[in-house]
């Protein structure tokens, strides 16, 4: 059920008896923005360790161990041209404990009093957050940026991005920014990017769990928010602007297991007509143990440590990663780019495809049965417009045909190569 509480902020509640959990998120939502990417992040770390109420992490934790064990968190994330940060809490589901239903109604009020603390009463100093916990909170998340280069995988990761993203900083930084934008973060900057925010960004509120749906309306017309109108967006996916040539970089490192990671412009976007053949084709590609990149690259040929590929349907981007000896790079890439000709020219054969298509159907079924997953389909119906719901999902997948998929892969387009080589 759907609730626009006020302009601008919007209500999603899912009632649902079977999981032990009722999960809340609270989303602000807006544009891609280069110069605000590091600063969600920061926002979302500070704001998720302290209160005016709950001054310290200890505090904070022993107001949820109260709430029968309840968790809370606050993250960044994307979805195409959209940037949001994330208020998340877990409390349990009453009933499993015996509760209640009046200390069932008093725990619900909690979380949303506690929610209402920390997102709209932060730990303040003079005119902005508390210096202490500001420069704490930026030098963690400073480190965090740094230690994530020393893991190889996600070193190549961020190193494709940057190359495949070469006309768009916003992009290229990623979701958690950059260690150069973090270190131009002042606490007065943050302060009051954090008070347009609040006042400004779409908020989407989803609920799911065994709740009363007038009970949660009542709670969250109680969240101080103001109407709002929020910045529209021209189209909420991001589409690529491709190259004539394919872009290169190589980097040398002192490592045992080289990394060789491609990205490819693949424009088919989520719930789009052509959008389930590419599911498709990315399982039928390298998304899974019965892949082509599996079975050819690593097993048959036993040239990669590991193979596999990744689909965006909400940035059009493919990307397929893999740990190779440095020696087998030419190899390599020659067998990706033939099992990508293989799927274009059908020379996959019927059990391949019908394992895919049944593997696929296996993964949204158990999907069903989770509760973030589900959380994620509101999500998606709230931002894009759409739902796409079960028997709608499973009769297009099950209606893709071997020479969509022949067909699709037409569409794939090397743009970017990155090497990680190591001794």
């Amino acid at each position: 059920m759907r609730i626009n509480i006020r302009n601008g902020i919007n209500l999603n509640i899912k009632k649902s008896e079977k999981f032990k959990t009722i999960k809340i998120y609270i989303d602000f939502m807006a544009p891609v923005n280069v110069n605000e990417t590091s600063m969600r992040v920061l926002l979302a770390q500070i704001l998720e360790t302290s209160s005016e109420k709950y001054p310290t992490q200890t505090a904070l934790a022993e107001q949820l161990s109260w709430m029968y064990g309840a968790s809370f968190g606050a993250s960044v994330f994307r979805y195409g041209n959209q940037q949001g940060i994330r208020f998340t809490f877990n409390l349990v589901n009453g009933k499993y404990l015996g509760l209640s239903n009046e200390k069932q109604a008093e725990l619900i009020k909690s979380a949303f009093q506690f929610l209402n603390e920390v997102i709209f009463h932060p730990l303040l100093g003079d005119e902005a957050f508390d210096q202490e916990t500001f420069i704490r909170q930026k030098e963690n998340v400073i480190d965090y940026l740094n230690s994530a280069l020393d893991d190889k995988q996600q070193l190549a990761a961020i190193e494709l991005r940057k190359l495949y993203y070469a006309n768009d900083l916003a992009f290229a930084n990623g979701v958690l920014g950059s260690v150069d934008l973090m270190q131009e973060v002042s606490n007065s900057k943050l302060f009051a990017y954090y008070k347009n925010s609040l006042n400004h960004n779409l908020v989407n509120i989803s609920v799911l769990g065994d709740v009363d749906v007038d009970v949660i309306k009542k709670l969250v017309l109680k969240l101080p928010f103001d109407e709002r109108n929020s910045e529209k967006l021209s189209s909420p996916f991001n589409h690529h602007q491709d190259f004539s040539l394919v872009k290169r970089n190589e980097l040398d490192q002192p490592v045992s297991q080289s990394k060789l990671n491609f990205a490819f412009s693949f424009p088919v976007y989520w719930s789009e007509k052509d959008y389930f053949a590419a599911l498709v084709f990315n399982e039928l590609l390298g998304a899974s143990p019965i892949s082509m990149l599996f079975s050819n690259v690593r097993e048959k040929e036993s040239l990669a440590y590991y193979a596999q590929s990744v689909y965006s349907p909400y940035t059009g981007l493919l990307v397929v990663e893999t740990g190779i000896n440095s020696q087998d790079a030419p190899h390599v890439e020659e067998l990706v780019l033939q099992q990508i000709r293989d799927i274009n020219q059908g020379k996959f054969t019927k059990d391949q495809f019908d394992r895919v298509i049944s593997k696929i159907i296996s993964d949204r079924q158990i999907a069903d049965d989770n509760q973030q997953a589900l959380m994620g389909a509101m999500i998606l119906k709230e931002l894009f417009g759409r739902e796409l719901t079960n028997e709608e999902w499973f009769a297009n997948i099950e209606h893709v045909l071997k020479e969509d998929v022949m067909t699709i892969a037409s569409k794939v387009k090397l743009q970017a190569v990155f090497f990680l080589k190591g001794a």
